[in-house]
């Protein structure tokens, strides 16, 4: 049996850099709006605000290899079951305990971008082997009918 293809796949290349941070944004938008409504919104925002946590960890930690200028690529794909996006970017190893990661104090100013994914999504990864590969998936329920649906 051949494997479920996505629904709607977006493949998307960007500079690490402040910047990409609303460029990812706006390609969550559109697959968004390739999706249609279904979508809940709440699972959108959730989404939507773990993919830039995790864009904004990889543009804020980041040290540029050899050669400059620092890119990573993005793939969101959405099947019937879940939603996944897979990040990869080509720097050194991000030394990160994603399993382990919690919220700071109220008082810290940085440090809860990978907490606040986790707590968002039912999978957040990482692993290195030589580049690094993030993936964040959410498992979809069905969006509930409207009550009097005439079931």
């Amino acid at each position: 049996m051949p494997a479920e293809q996505p629904v709607v796949r977006q493949v998307f290349d960007a500079p690490a850099t402040p910047e990409s941070i609303e460029l990812v944004l706006d390609a969550a938008q559109q697959w968004w709006d390739d999706l249609g409504g279904d979508v809940d919104i709440h699972v959108r925002h959730a989404f939507t605000t773990a993919l830039a946590e995790v864009t904004g960890n990889i543009v804020a930690h980041g040290r540029r290899t050899a050669g400059g200028s620092r890119r990573f690529d993005l793939r969101l794909q959405a099947h019937r079951d879940r939603l996944v996006a897979e990040f990869t970017d080509h720097d050194e190893s991000a030394e990160v305990d994603v399993e382990h990661a919690t919220m700071p104090p109220p008082e810290s100013e940085d440090g809860r971008g990978l907490a606040l994914a986790r707590a968002v999504l039912d999978r957040v990864e990482h692993r290195y082997d030589g580049a690094n590969h993030w993936l964040l998936e959410h498992r979809r329920l069905p969006i509930p009918a409207a009550p009097g649906g005439g079931e």
